[in-house]
């Protein structure tokens, strides 16, 4: 009925508001005889976080255990059980046709910090779980515990769960990480297996992973080595080499090896600049440099790895071109020789003539339009040195040569307000005031912060609260009745998502509108973690430090973040804007913390072989209609695991 749907959404959208005076409402209906408004009270009754709301889930679980809603209530005690409700959660007849949400539970609860013995036991027993669903959920513990240590009481439990999995089970991308953070030498061996066992190339860069910090070990260090020569999947061979370019000592003895595998794969960028960062205090600086003149002029992101490798290199030999880099005309490849001359200007600041050419440097920066560049460029300033040789009015100028009205100015506008706050001048206060009703709240917040440093008290004076911008409110006639489909054309194929209008309708909507508009043309995928995620769409900046200039609400929505499922990037909450991201493989750490808000239909293969600088070409709609999001959330767990494992 119409009522029901307005109670159910009414529920649903406290979980964003998360206001705690609504606890009372939400923990009265969660016996609602609507199962739609019961599962949303449950819902934002989990995100809440507060003890309240863990005892009114429970409460709800013992007394009503046939409720319909039990998996959601079961779900959100997760998220806010503290060591008295896990007590006697652990004490409840658990259901076998919610198993796998109750071992998820007790896992979230310990990841949070809530864990006693009967816990511990209870969730390695479900190890071996003949479900797999049981088996992840009691996996994921493990591989995110607060403190390891905590459970090594049952750690030969979960090596012997561990030998008994089929290679291709996702439960071990949890067990193997959780051992390695346990640091036995024992399980070296067990690492090194799996980097060949499983056909799944997330299971395989796991184990890699897995042999960071063991790389003195010879049988490790051939293992990794092995996956950067001959692993079939890229995820894999970069993952190798962070870990190579992490070990000093393991580069050093492989340096002949390494060498030789960059002079036939340069052109692998991605893996090749990781490399070739660790090779640089290794008297590899020649040919990091013939490296960085083959990387082709329109490949930003590929110049500007190079120009970082180059920026290790120790000395003076290669200043000159990271001076010329610094003055190029692609914003990333200066943002990153702005870095690496920040590196070496400590060492040369006593230099008469290098100071100078430091200092006209970092007065260029400050003009600059990305902010990296100019807070680097205003950070240098600061040094007493520059300092006393009149940098500060420099900083000044900057500062008042910004444009108010510009959104994208304004972080390089709040680093320069705080360059000037770490100038300990108090005389700078009168100006800082100024910028305390500036149009843009992050230059706002940075005056307020630089004017306490400085002064040294807290400023009585509030910050004015933004007007909401256009793109914040939600135009209900500017969405599609049907569920939304959309087309990614990349530059690796094509992917065919759905966008989950019902369960972040501002979300989808400002993700249409940027792609209508084409922002998403070009745009790169800025970062790449294998086994985790691919991520894109800064239209801003296409480096990852941009966005489209405005920020919306964080929306919660009830799709896990599983194989394939779309998720917003976020600096905190209500900070999302264009970025977005696609997951590798389940990540429960991510759900109830990020706005999930869509998932892919066809197109999985193309995510798995899509790298750092690969680009979106397009993204157009789709108008193919699909099920409804009740449908989904019922399902999501059996469609994404029928597409996620099926991929090697």
């Amino acid at each position: 009925s119409g009522g029901e749907e307005v109670a159910a959404r009414s529920a649903f959208a406290l979980a964003s508001v998360q206001e705690r005076g609504a606890e009372p409402a939400l923990a009265a209906r969660l016996d609602d005889p609507r199962p739609p408004v019961a599962a949303a009270a449950a819902f934002a009754l989990g995100r809440m976080g507060s003890e309240r709301a863990a005892e009114a889930l429970l409460g709800a679980l013992s007394s009503s255990p046939g409720v319909e809603s039990i998996g959601q209530v079961i779900r959100s005690l997760g998220l806010t059980m503290g060591e008295s409700q896990l007590e006697r959660f652990l004490a409840l007849d658990r259901m076998e046709g919610e198993l796998a949400e109750a071992v998820m539970a007790v896992a979230r609860a310990g990841v949070g910090g809530q864990m006693n013995g009967e816990g511990l036991a209870w969730l390695a027993e479900h190890l071996s779980h003949p479900a797999e669903e049981v088996r992840v959920a009691a996996a994921y513990y493990f591989s995110r515990a607060p403190d390891a240590g905590e459970w090594r009481g049952v750690a030969e439990a979960v090596r012997t769960a561990l030998a008994a999995l089929d290679p291709q089970d996702p439960a071990a991308r949890f067990l193997i990480p959780g051992l390695a953070a346990l640091g036995d030498t024992e399980d070296t061996p067990t690492f090194v297996r799996w980097t060949r066992a499983s056909t799944d190339w997330r299971t395989r860069a796991v184990a890699v992973t897995a042999l960071r910090d063991r790389l003195g070990d010879r049988e490790a260090r051939e293992a990794v080595l092995v996956a950067l020569g001959s692993d079939p999947s890229s995820h894999v061979v970069e993952a190798a080499a962070a870990e190579l370019a992490r070990s000093r000592p393991a580069l050093q003895a492989a340096q002949d090896e390494v060498v030789a595998w960059l002079g036939e794969n340069g052109e692998r960028w991605q893996p090749a600049a990781v490399l070739w960062s660790g090779l640089a205090p290794l008297g590899e600086g020649d040919r990091i440099l013939e490296w960085l003149d083959r990387v082709p002029e329109d490949d930003a992101l590929a110049r500007a790895a190079a120009v970082e490798a180059l920026s290790r290199v120790p000395g003076t030999a290669y200043l000159d071109r990271l001076f010329d880099e610094a003055e190029g005309r692609d914003d990333r490849v200066a943002a990153s020789a702005y870095r690496g001359l920040a590196g070496h200007f400590g060492a040369q600041r006593e230099d008469g003539p290098r100071l100078e050419r430091f200092e006209s440097a970092f007065v260029q920066g400050l003009s600059r339009s990305h902010p990296t560049i100019v807070g680097t460029a205003a950070r240098g300033l600061t040094d007493p040195v520059l300092l006393e040789r009149g940098s500060a009015s420099a900083l000044e100028a900057a500062l008042l040569a910004r444009d108010p009205t510009d959104p994208s100015d304004a972080a390089s506008s709040a680093a320069l307000i705080d360059a000037l706050s770490q100038t300990r001048d108090t005389s700078w206060v009168g100006l800082l005031q100024r910028y305390l009703d500036h149009p843009q709240g992050r230059v706002r917040t940075a005056a307020r912060e630089a004017i306490e440093s400085l002064t040294l008290r807290p400023l009585e004076r509030r910050p004015r609260v933004d007007e909401a911008a256009e793109a914040l409110v939600m135009d209900w006639e500017d969405f599609p009745e049907a569920r939304p489909e959309i087309l990614i054309e990349t530059t690796k194929g094509p992917i065919r998502v759905v966008l989950a209008h019902e369960e972040a309708p501002l979300t989808v909507q400002t993700f249409l509108r940027l792609a209508r508009a084409g922002a998403y043309d070009g745009v790169p995928f800025h970062r790449v973690v294998p086994s985790f995620v691919i991520q894109g769409g800064d239209v801003g900046r296409r480096d990852g430090t941009g966005g489209p200039g405005f920020s919306i609400r964080t929306e919660l929505t009830r799709i896990p973040f599983e194989r394939g499922v779309l998720g917003m990037a976020s600096a905190g909450r209500d900070t999302e804007g264009s970025q977005f991201f696609i997951m590798h493989a389940r990540a429960p750490h991510l759900d109830d913390r990020y706005t999930s808000f869509g998932w892919v239909l066809e197109g999985m293969d193309v995510v798995d072989r899509l790298l750092r600088g690969d680009r979106i070409l397009r993204v157009s709609s789709v108008s193919e209609r699909v099920s409804s999001v009740s449908e989904r959330v019922s399902s999501v767990s059996e469609r994404v695991s029928s597409v996620s494992e099926a991929g090697g």
